[in-house]
């Protein structure tokens, strides 16, 4: 994990460079400019300087970062359950299959079980270990792993269980995220309150609160930033302050969280503001279906 004000500004909020394992990140391509031009957003010093400090509290998970993350949990899991041989690992897919943080993070442990091939070591037991559909999950399997980046809300979980929750029979059911909000973890218990008739456990690898609970900002420049983020969106759009409130500060190399604080990632095209040069984008992919939608509109009016 990458603290964005070690690497790459100083403390008078100068950027001077980036860290080197970060310097093939994609996220840090044309940095330094990108910078310069968020800023320039703003219309006033104090706003700058709020922006300055999002970025300086920023905590920015590499790719390295993320598999040494990823395979110390594995191997824990490995350690801590001598049937794991017997396990199914699944990316915390949505219900209508829309691309999302999962499947990032399961390409990822299966570059490292490659790697670890490679020097004669073993992470995975079988190549279908990993399977991409919960339908796929072997009847025989006595545990199934379930893999995603961050939970902001607990929402996505809890809409997962409910779609899936009766492929889980019998079984041990492990989910595993890297970043776990703090305010999600009363939902979890419900959830696992919920869920109690199967042998449900919750682990991640970091816990991150929001960002009023960590006091970087003054209470003025919090009112700052509140005005700031409610000019980007309509009025009372759940991504004011990220998704649902989650007010946090991270970012991972193969995506921004919207659970991130909405001034880091907000393009013109998403609310209304039109004029704003974003720091760092997200990566999003509508579903099939959708596309489908939008072109039996357009057949249907003529066009």
């Amino acid at each position: 994990m990458v603290l964005l004000k070690d690497k790459i500004i100083d403390e008078n909020g100068k950027v001077v460079g980036l860290a080197r394992k970060n310097s093939s990140e994609i996220y840090f391509s044309n940095f330094l400019e990108r910078y310069s031009n968020w800023l320039g957003n703003m219309k006033t010093e104090e706003e700058v300087n709020v922006l300055k400090k999002l970025i300086e509290e920023m905590k920015f998970y590499s790719k390295i970062d993320i598999k040494s993350l990823i395979k110390t949990k594995i191997y824990k899991l490995k350690s801590d359950h001598q049937n794991f041989e017997n396990t199914n690992i699944i990316p915390m897919v949505s219900n209508n299959r829309r691309f999302n943080g999962s499947y990032d993070v399961i390409a990822l442990l299966k570059e490292i079980d490659r790697e670890e091939a490679i020097i004669g070591r073993e992470v995975l037991p079988y190549k279908d270990t990993i399977v991409m559909d919960p339908r796929e999950i072997d009847e025989n399997s006595d545990t199934v792993l379930i893999i995603d980046d961050i939970c902001g809300t607990g929402g996505t979980l809890e809409e997962f269980f409910e779609d899936n929750i009766l492929l889980f029979n019998n079984k041990n059911v492990i989910v595993l995220f890297l970043v776990i909000n703090k305010h999600a973890q009363t939902k979890l218990e419900e959830i696992k309150r919920k869920y109690k008739d199967i042998n449900l456990s919750i682990d991640c690898c970091e816990v991150v609160d929001k960002l009023c609970n960590y006091k970087y900002l003054s209470e003025q420049e919090f009112e700052i930033l509140e005005k700031i983020e409610r000019s980007l969106w309509r009025r009372k759009h759940r991504n004011i302050m990220g998704y649902e409130n989650s007010q946090l500060l991270i970012g991972f190399s193969h995506n921004i969280p919207n659970n991130t604080i909405s001034s880091i990632w907000y393009e013109s095209k998403l609310g209304k503001r039109k004029e704003w040069n974003p720091l760092f984008s997200r990566y999003t992919k509508r579903s099939k279906k959708d596309r489908l939608k939008k072109n039996y509109g357009v057949k249907k009016s003529g066009n």
